[in-house]
């Protein structure tokens, strides 16, 4: 059995039936007081994780658990493989408030008040310093951000079928898109969302069916809703569209994508996987009816700062205050 050496305390680590953990100290953990024997703590073979929903246990060989990469490090990875290959960029982000919402949300930005409205922090003020800089060092490709005006969207998938990236930050629905414009031009893989010092996430989002009451045929409406809500049909249609199941149920037991690539197969089943590390907070996002108000404003200061025409303070500033009255405005 192959032994995994003691990570350090405060690394994120990932299992596969528990989710994403974070290594702790045995003395601070007073369920091992407890339940262990205190002889095995802090041996060599053995480590302690604090799973998200307090569980606490500690494993020793190396399939049971894995290392998740920082943010810093992945930037680090991608540089190396960059300069390796002679690609112009490390990374490139979709230029997107959503996109940039997760990275924000795992460097610790609480993004909600306790009253539930929005707030700008620290953590999202480090995320925005830390994006600002990788593009200031040349680790991200600056066109995909920096080549658009105002608050416009733009995807960072085309930089990297043709090759001028090395790594990029989008979404599951990219996934057919990949295995349909690279064909066998060469190899791509998903990985899990980095790490940083509060979570490993994304942000949920998707496409719905929804029943609306003005409808001049509920009946049939309703009928189509109650077959596509079977499980059977739900998970065909899945399987067919080669898309991540919102059925909880359906998740749990995977999806049969038979007309997918080796690739995309593989990239859906790390886009499942990774439901179960969403933060509660990326959750309370995507449903916020005003998160355009911090999404539209992100985008549009970060490139400002990006390209130099203000700093990183003057950009938080200016989101925070574009932020404020877009909620006015779209509450009177």
């Amino acid at each position: 059995m192959e032994k995994l050496k003691k990570p350090p305390i405060g690394a994120r680590v990932t299992h596969a039936n528990f989710g994403a953990g974070t290594i702790v100290a045995s003395d601070d953990c007073e369920v091992i007081k407890k339940h262990f024997d205190r002889s095995q703590d802090w041996r060599d073979e053995y480590f302690w994780v604090k799973f998200d929903d307090g569980y606490i246990n500690g494993w020793s060989d190396t399939r049971h658990i894995s290392y998740i990469p920082t943010p810093q490090e992945k930037v680090e990875a991608a540089r190396k493989v960059s300069k390796a290959t002679q690609t112009p960029a490390a990374l490139a982000w979709d230029r997107s408030g959503h996109r940039f919402a997760g990275p924000a949300i795992s460097y610790g930005a609480k993004i909600f008040d306790a009253k539930g409205d929005l707030v700008l922090d620290a953590g999202y003020k480090t995320a925005v310093s830390k994006f600002v800089a990788w593009h200031k060092d040349g680790a991200m490709l600056k066109e995909v951000w920096g080549g658009s005006g105002g608050s416009t969207y733009a995807d960072s998938i085309g930089e990297f079928k043709n090759g001028r990236v090395a790594m990029v930050l989008s979404g599951s629905w990219q996934i057919n898109r990949l295995q349909k414009d690279i064909g066998n031009a060469f190899d791509w893989a998903a990985v899990p969302n980095p790490c940083g010092p509060a979570a490993c996430t994304g942000i949920p989002g998707g496409a719905a069916w929804v029943a609306l009451k003005t409808s001049k045929s509920p009946k049939e409406v309703g009928a189509f809703l109650e077959f596509m809500a079977q499980e059977a049909n739900y998970s065909e249609f899945v399987g067919k569209t080669d898309n991540i199941p919102a059925h909880a149920g359906l998740a749990k037991k995977g999806v049969n994508y038979a007309t997918a690539t080796p690739a995309a197969r593989a990239a859906l089943g790390v886009f499942s996987s990774g439901v179960a590390n969403l933060s509660p907070v990326a959750f309370q996002f995507q449903g916020y009816k005003f998160n355009r108000a911090i999404m539209l404003p992100t985008v549009a200061r970060v490139t400002q700062a990006i390209v130099g025409e203000m700093s990183v303070d003057e950009a938080f500033t200016k989101i925070g205050a574009d932020m404020t009255d877009a909620v006015k405005q779209a509450q009177k």
